[in-house]
């Protein structure tokens, strides 16, 4: 949905005096409660299913196997929570899918194993009863409802926001979308603005990059003030399968906040993250056995990288997914900006991105679609 004409004109005549470097002013920090990182033992139990009651279901996506709830827990109840629970996907690999009891071997290829002195691991699930419903038996098509003997083949991934505040719960409530045109008057009139009355919620991209958090998912670190970057495992992300690869390539410097602030003189440190995170990525994840034969193959053209426009956070970072994802919305257009297609527009043009319109997906129920809009005045708290 465009802007509507009259505000689209003042966003215009307003911005006429502001130079294009304009970028949002760094506003304060938010006030965060303490929230000290805890053990794993200690998140196992606290957010345990008994542990906590339903307030109310946010959001249920029948088609990504995932559902978000409003929870509070028992031991504080005046705290808010969100719990994302999504299916995680089978495994493929055939030692895998025979460990944990989809599918058994050939007997004689056991035997072989064994004859060997391969120690062969298998899972509780493998040793589940099997119970199964029949629901269709026509010609050779055969359905059957499994609810048990599988309970281990592929887990559910759980995220947990606590404690969660207002602006945490627009992003899993259900929202429709709009297109607008975005010129760079209303970005400069209108979203600078925006961002730069919020308090920032960046803490925890800020303890990723200072080594205070998630020091086991990161994958390169370079300190370097100016052309530094962090190559960390995007949360989303359980490292499982490789086709649901996602990392997230967050530079040092926070004076650069998104694609608009972007210049040709950043294009050293945005191919350097291209460089450095394709090379790392693919020699992590390509596995030979002893015999050299690839048992896991990641090579840097299936590595996809990209920008969001508008960013879910404003301190500049670059995507890394597999190319062989699958649908994601990530990836769709509206919102996502190849990463060497940027770099060639920089070289075209040093302030590409300061001076052209770029066409944005906003939700309707995100405080930068009320921005947009007009209608967000000061009851909003964070960007989308």
């Amino acid at each position: 949905m465009p802007v509507n004409a009259s505000k689209r004109q003042s966003a215009l005549n307003s911005a006429d005096h502001l130079h294009s470097e304009t970028s949002p002013v760094t506003p304060a920090k938010r006030h965060h409660p303490d929230t000290s990182l805890v053990s794993e033992e200690d998140a196992i139990v606290r957010f345990r299913p008994q542990n906590m009651h339903l307030v109310s279901v946010l959001s249920c996506d029948a088609s990504a196997k995932r559902i978000a709830l409003h929870t509070r827990l028992n031991d504080s109840p005046d705290k808010d929570a969100i719990v994302i629970f999504e299916k995680s996907a089978f495994p493929k690999e055939p030692h895998e899918l025979i460990r944990d009891g989809v599918i058994y071997a050939r007997p004689e290829a056991e035997h072989e194993r064994k004859a060997n002195g391969e120690h062969i691991i298998e899972s509780e699930g493998a040793k589940s009863k099997w119970t199964a419903k029949l629901l269709l038996s026509n010609d050779v098509y055969y359905r059957l409802y499994v609810t048990h003997g599988l309970d281990l083949v592929s887990g559910v991934d759980m995220t947990v926001i606590y404690p969660a505040e207002k602006h945490h719960f627009k992003k899993y409530l259900p929202s429709g979308c709009r297109l607008y045109e975005e010129t760079p008057a209303i970005y400069r009139s209108i979203i600078v603005p925006f961002l730069s009355q919020k308090p920032r919620d960046l803490s925890w991209v800020e303890n990723i990059l200072s080594g205070e958090a998630e020091t086991d998912r990161v994958i390169f670190s370079d300190g370097d003030p100016e052309q530094g970057f962090t190559l960390v495992l995007d949360y989303r992300w359980s490292g499982r399968q490789l086709n649901d690869l996602h990392c997230l390539g967050i530079i040092r410097r926070s004076d650069v906040t998104c694609l608009r602030d972007l210049r040709a003189s950043h294009i050293p440190l945005l191919k350097r993250m291209l460089h450095e995170s394709r090379t790392v990525l693919s020699d992590k994840y390509t596995l030979t056995s002893e015999a050299g034969q690839y048992k896991q193959r990641l090579d840097r053209d299936q590595i996809l990288a990209f920008f969001h426009y508008p960013p879910t956070f404003y301190h500049l970072h670059m995507h890394f997914i597999h190319i062989n994802c699958g649908e994601n919305h990530s990836t769709r257009a509206g919102r996502a900006h190849v990463a060497e297609e940027v770099i060639r527009n920089l070289e075209i043009d040093s302030e590409y991105y300061s001076k052209r319109v770029i066409t944005v997906v906003l939700h309707e129920s995100g405080p930068m679609f009320e921005a947009v809009h007009g209608t967000a005045g000061s009851k909003t708290d964070v960007a989308d």
